[in-house]
């Protein structure tokens, strides 16, 4: 499994959006239950099939 990780934090990705930190943080936990990212400190990788 291939990965790409893109070094941000759940605020600036919210910033970029006009959302609120709490909102993407909770999408992100679904998106990493469903395998589709991995959260990390300052990071999410998207893995790829």
């Amino acid at each position: 499994m291939n990965t790409n990780a893109l070094y941000i934090t759940h605020q600036e990705i919210a910033d970029e959006l006009h959302t609120h930190r709490e909102v993407i943080s909770r999408l992100l936990r679904t998106m990493e239950e469903k395998k589709m990212v991995l959260l990390g400190r300052h990071t999410v990788e998207l893995l790829v099939d």
